[in-house]
């Protein structure tokens, strides 16, 4: 049943999969303009059975619009998709051990959305190029990037990081090391709320070339501080901050965060500490001080132009 029901937020409208609504009355329910106790009994019993002949999804055969008269809203009024989704995956959210015992349901349902509608949106984000997720699902459903939003992608993957957030040992997940690849690849996304959803995902997974320097990396993803955070975190050649072990891992994901620093245009004005000109500057100088003997500054270079990279080359990593 809980699979069914997560499946169901994720399909398009309800009404295209219901196909016999020849029982149902439409004057009746054209004429519905006025709350139900002002109608007849027997109008009131056409609309039951209308409803019941739908099996319970044409709910908008209900609708009157979005308020009553006099500011009084229908108790017929059902909420909007987006609304509802963000409800049901709320629920999960706050079950993180059902997430874990259902994970075979859930993790292909998110594999899902990503393949078919996020990436669909965002047809120019290298991720999907990097990241082999279509070979996992047997099958998914056909998304036009026109009944597509940009609101209702932010919100639909907010729901799901949140959720994966909550889980305690994401180990034990379905298709983990997926999960890992996707959540490491957002937190190069320009936008702070999701680089730190993303982030708290991260951090389930007690990565231990991670954990340890947690107080150094953090602060990097915060609106302001950017510059202090940058100047704890000493990672040139001299420095005994990082461990020698866990700085090869330990690179790319700090190169994402700030990459994704980077990137962000930002809402501050050109004094702020915060504006644009002035993070790239911080990072880069940051970057300037790493050294590039090992070869340590190519993934920053990499980030920098994988946009550029033609698409007829393969970019997919290992997990």
């Amino acid at each position: 049943y809980i699979e069914g029901v997560l499946k169901q937020s994720m399909s398009k409208s309800p009404s295209e999969d219901i196909n016999d609504m020849n029982q149902i009355n439409y004057s009746t329910i054209e004429n519905e303009k006025k709350p139900c106790h002002t109608k007849s009994f027997d109008q009131h019993q056409e609309l039951c059975v209308a409803w019941e002949t739908s099996g319970g999804q044409l709910n908008d055969i209900f609708a009157t619009g979005s308020q009553e008269r006099n500011g009084q809203v229908s108790r017929h009024a059902v909420a909007d998709e987006l609304t509802l989704f963000e409800s049901i995956w709320s629920i999960m959210e706050n079950a993180p051990n059902l997430t874990s015992t259902k994970s075979r349901a859930v993790v292909p349902i998110f594999l899902e959305f990503m393949v078919a509608q996020y990436y669909v949106f965002h047809t120019d984000d290298p991720d999907s190029r990097e990241i082999d997720i279509a070979n996992i699902l047997e099958s998914y459903p056909t998304w036009n990037k026109e009944t597509l939003g940009r609101k209702s992608m932010q919100k639909k993957l907010e729901s799901f990081l949140k959720m994966f957030a909550a889980v305690k040992g994401p180990q034990q997940l379905f298709k983990h090391k997926v999960l890992l690849q996707i959540f490491v690849s957002f937190l190069a996304n320009p936008d702070a709320k999701l680089s730190n959803l993303a982030f708290g995902c991260v951090l389930r997974f007690k990565l231990p070339y991670l954990s340890p320097y947690v107080d150094y990396v953090q602060p990097m993803m915060k609106r302001e501080g950017l510059r202090e955070a940058l100047t704890k975190l000493d990672l040139s050649e001299e420095s005994e901050v990082v461990d020698s072990e866990h700085r090869l891992l330990l690179l790319p994901i700090v190169t994402r965060i700030l990459f994704g620093r980077f990137s962000s245009r930002g809402n501050g004005a050109k004094s702020s500490k915060d504006s644009p000109a002035a993070r790239r500057a911080a990072i880069l100088s940051f970057f300037s001080g790493i050294g590039n003997e090992a070869g340590e500054l190519n993934y920053f270079i990499y980030m920098m132009v994988r946009a550029f990279i033609p698409c007829h080359m393969d970019m997919k990593v290992d997990g």
